[in-house]
């Protein structure tokens, strides 16, 4: 039997495909592995924005919370919106976020017209401990809206470095606002340093009375207001339910939770409170 002549292998143009489409494939999954981190923040925010459900809401946030800066992103889509709710939302994505942007968003976020808005962003700042934030925390005692700057202050313990203690002193015994100065001298009974308790030996002088509440009192009368549906009190008077106590008194209270020591103070009548006050600086010169 006479054999065929050897001929060239013709192209299979359906080979071809096949290559093509396993190349294209595989460049796919290869980009989907590269990028998964991207890929799975962008779903989850998207999943984030679109989903009344609380809970679910909590999930994505969660989600989205463990991945660091990679979530900026959709924080700073969630921040451009115009619902104060996603607002929210992308400022408490940022509380785990460290980058120089993320700083940069939670600044500019402190000023939002939504208060639940600002106080995330506030509480974000707080949880870093450079100087960048706390320099904005320090300005933010400045705040046009005294409930803003009260609750700035109360945020420097969390920064909790010696830089903030100093910070607090300093607006205890110089803020031209009561309702600051009141703040930091409240928020200073968490440290019994010697130059704490020199600080609030001077403010015993400070006859400055606000009515503003405390950033803890503020908590307690929105929880109050969201369990019950309406506030309990009118909103320009709501510091009313936790009288108004002098910055003096105040201090006073402080420097007894401290040091066990009140010298006669709170119950001295105004004539008498000098006399009171000679005697802290003895006792502080005794023990240091």
């Amino acid at each position: 039997m006479s054999q065929e002549p050897n001929q060239k292998p013709t192209s299979d143009p359906s080979r071809k495909r096949m290559f093509v489409i396993v190349a294209a494939m595989l460049t796919v999954w290869c980009a989907a592995i590269y990028f998964r981190q991207e890929i799975r923040v962008r779903w989850w925010g998207h999943q984030l924005q679109h989903t009344s459900d609380t809970n679910k809401r909590m999930y994505y946030l969660h989600l989205l919370m463990s991945t660091g800066d990679a979530a900026v992103v959709v924080a700073e889509r969630l921040l451009s919106s115009d619902e104060p709710g996603e607002r929210s939302l992308g400022a408490a994505i940022l509380h785990t976020a460290r980058g120089d942007r993320s700083t940069e968003l939670l600044i500019h976020t402190c000023n939002d017209p939504d208060w639940e808005t600002r106080k995330s962003a506030i509480a974000g700042l707080s949880l870093r401990k450079d100087t960048v934030a706390l320099d904005a925390l320090r300005n933010l005692a400045d705040h046009a809206d005294v409930r803003t700057a009260m609750f700035a202050v109360d945020r420097l313990l969390a920064v909790n470095s010696p830089e903030a203690l100093m910070t607090l002193r300093s607006l205890a015994l110089n803020h031209e606002e009561a309702g600051v100065r009141a703040q930091a001298i409240v928020s200073l009974t968490q440290d019994p340093s010697p130059q704490t308790i020199a600080t609030l030996i001077e403010c015993l002088n400070d006859e400055g009375c606000s009515k503003a509440p405390l950033a803890t009192e503020q908590n307690a009368l929105e929880s109050l207001h969201e369990a019950l549906g309406k506030p309990i009190v009118p909103a320009e008077s709501q510091g009313s339910i936790f009288g108004y106590p002098s910055n003096m008194i105040r201090a006073a209270v402080a420097l007894r939770t401290l040091t066990g020591e009140e010298f006669g103070f709170i119950e001295a009548s105004p004539e008498d409170r000098a006399e009171s006050v000679t005697a802290w600086r003895h006792w502080y010169n005794s023990q240091n």
